[in-house]
């Protein structure tokens, strides 16, 4: 998780957001989550079934994470390639959140690789992101078929907000 994440509470939304997803609004077939900063740490070695106890364990792992140092973007897709896969085969989509733009230079080719490797979309999110980091975020997406979202850091809490108020 890059150093940025503690600016305006990005990393207490984003555990918010995912405790959301996580926490049974969307159901999972698998999953891993890979954190990233100046290294990439998965949370498990491969795809691991959508089990509650796997998707419990998987918010407790992001309930952890904690804002540390870079945006080491490259280390993140070549960890997906290593930890992409399980016993039910490859991750059929990879969801890549960044606050900032890449600080190991650009990695467009590696993330294309990516998808190439485990034959899925990339959808990119710029969670609050500069603007400069968007045009490499929209190539991934449009070249794997994903989207990109751009939402900023008030559309996240507004959106947060109704949520927690329904």
């Amino acid at each position: 998780v890059s150093g940025s994440m503690q600016h305006e509470q990005r990393l207490e939304l984003l555990k918010k957001v995912m405790g959301l997803l996580l926490g049974g609004a969307y159901a999972f077939e698998s999953l891993n989550i890979i954190a990233y900063s100046n290294t990439a740490e998965p949370w498990q070695d491969s795809m691991v079934a959508g089990t509650p106890e796997n998707v419990a364990d998987a918010l407790e792992y992001v309930r952890g994470l904690e804002p540390r140092a870079a945006t080491h973007m490259s280390a993140a897709f070549e960890t997906a390639v290593k930890v992409g896969r399980g016993e039910d085969g490859d991750c059929d989509r990879l969801y890549f959140l960044t606050d900032g733009e890449p600080s190991d230079g650009d990695p467009t080719s590696i993330a294309l690789e990516t998808a190439r490797q485990l034959k899925c979309q990339i959808h990119t999110i710029a969670f609050a992101a500069p603007n400069r980091a968007f045009q490499m975020l929209e190539e991934v997406a449009c070249k794997t078929r994903g989207v990109f979202r751009a939402p900023n850091y008030q559309q996240l809490k507004l959106c947060m907000e109704a949520y927690e108020d329904a």
